[in-house]
């Protein structure tokens, strides 16, 4: 069984990555790592570039974004500054405009060190609604198109069938199990 090194300092990726990973053995590792800002793919390269050389090993990190356009696709990478005053400020902020669309983008960097990393994207179209269920960081007001449930309404099996992590993570996956 393979042991993946996944710097996070939040649990619940950890979490969904051990239920889509199931094969793996997840090792999180709690690491400061610099928040440069730009493209959600920049991002995660650099932060798993930045994670391998620090801690000599191969390793993975997660970021994510949260595009709405209304808001002149704010607040993209900045979507963890959001939430941390909760995720209901997107809704209040959204209230101005009609349109209530998002996209959560959600990018798996794996690095090697002195090597390139790898980039694994998920993207999940969706509506930002009024905050329903609980969750973390913006689950509870985004609505996922074709769901009538949001992302805190979801059981983690739900959740693990449809969201933008996910969908990074499966792509992970399978690039893991060719490389075998």
């Amino acid at each position: 069984m393979r042991t993946l090194c996944f710097v996070t300092q939040n649990p619940n990726k950890v979490k969904e990555a051990m239920a889509i990973l199931k094969n793996c053995v997840i090792e999180p590792v709690s690491l400061q790592l610099l928040e440069t800002q730009g493209a959600a793919e920049e991002i995660a390269a650099l932060k798993a570039h930045a994670a391998a050389e620090e801690l000599g090993k191969p390793c993975f990190v997660e970021d994510v974004s949260l595009n709405c356009p209304a808001l002149g696709g704010m607040p993209g990478p900045y979507v963890k500054e959001f939430t941390k005053v909760g995720g209901n400020l997107l809704w209040k902020m959204l209230q101005a405009f009609e349109d209530k669309h998002a996209t959560a983008i959600g990018m798996i960097g794996y690095a090697v060190p002195g090597e390139d990393p790898m980039l694994f994207e998920g993207r999940v179209e969706g509506h930002i609604v009024a905050p329903r269920g609980t969750g973390w960081g913006f689950d509870a007001v985004f609505e996922p198109k074709g769901s009538s449930k949001t992302y805190g309404e979801m059981t983690l099996e739900e959740k693990n069938g449809v969201s933008h992590r996910a969908i990074a993570l499966r792509q992970f996956h399978q690039w893991l199990e060719e490389q075998q």
